[in-house]
């Protein structure tokens, strides 16, 4: 079965799990732990994003990390691979050490940003691993409790938790421990969140393009004007040439630089299936 294209869209926060390969310890000592945040610290320096919180279980990680520009794979194929050929070097071991690819969802709204920020903190606390989240060393929380408590370059505190305000705010969301907020396979948010999102992301794109050609003159342009053509491409038509041409547009189009969320809208499509379609011709 093909594997579902990951949603990556940039200026976004998402929630990543790494697992190690059948359940295997990522970490067998304190060293391992300090290598990966230095290895995950340099990825998002090279690749300009940030981690908004974390927790390292012995055989998982929790991230909630921004992207700009660079995707998420970028940076962790830079991630995953180097802490590999570090853990494998050290234990003496051949093999993969992570579980296939990383899991990403992307955070749709702030109430789920808050959401997540409980749900990360508070894994070793769920794991009965400790009872209290700040006897727990390999986490975020303390640098939400203080600035003090920063051990990355690369860390940002989510938005509306910044300065001392952000800290008194934190103290009254960590409390107990909350399930995992309502998601689907690729964002984390209801539906109708989900909705909005896209229709947000649509209208950025345009204000952001404002002055320029826009998607549908372009698109216009490309197929030469031919209206049966376009209807035929924003149809649910799936025949191989017609399938492959709307795939060429999503791939051209998006090189341009219109994203794939107002692609996806121009072609009654999904974000996915843009992504999809340009992560086959850049493979």
């Amino acid at each position: 079965m093909a594997r579902v294209a990951r949603i990556d869209i940039e200026n976004n926060w998402y929630h990543i799990i790494a697992r190690g390969i059948n359940r295997q310890k990522l970490f067998l000592d304190d060293s391992d732990y300090k290598m990966y945040l230095k290895i995950l610290d340099t990825a998002l320096n090279r690749y300009n994003g940030y981690v908004g919180a974390y927790c390292l279980m012995t055989n998982h990680a929790h991230l909630l990390i921004f992207r700009q520009e660079h995707t998420l794979g970028k940076i962790f194929h830079k991630v995953q691979s180097e802490y590999s050929r570090y853990f494998n070097k050290k234990y003496r071991r051949v093999g993969y050490l992570f579980q296939g690819r990383y899991k990403s969802k992307m955070v749709l709204t702030e109430k789920y940003l808050i959401a997540l920020i409980n749900y990360i903190h508070n894994n070793p606390v769920r794991a009965h691993i400790v009872k209290n989240i700040e006897k727990y060393y390999w986490t975020t929380d303390r640098c939400y409790r203080s600035d003090a408590g920063n051990r990355l370059n690369r860390f940002r505190r989510v938005p509306g938790f910044e300065g001392q305000s952000g800290e008194d705010k934190y103290l009254q969301i960590i409390g107990d421990p909350i399930e995992y907020p309502e998601s689907s396979s690729q964002y984390i948010g209801t539906k109708e969140s989900i909705k909005d999102h896209r229709r947000k992301s649509v209208k950025r794109y345009r204000k952001e393009r404002r002055g320029i050609v826009t998607l549908e003159e372009r698109a216009d342009q490309i197929i030469g004007g031919n209206k049966e053509l376009r209807r035929k491409l924003k149809s649910k038509s799936r025949k191989g040439d017609i399938a492959l041409k709307r795939q060429g547009l999503f791939v051209k189009l998006y090189n341009e630089g219109y994203g794939p969320c107002e692609i996806a809208d121009y072609f009654n499509r999904t974000p996915s299936a843009v992504v999809r379609a340009v992560e086959r011709v850049s493979q």
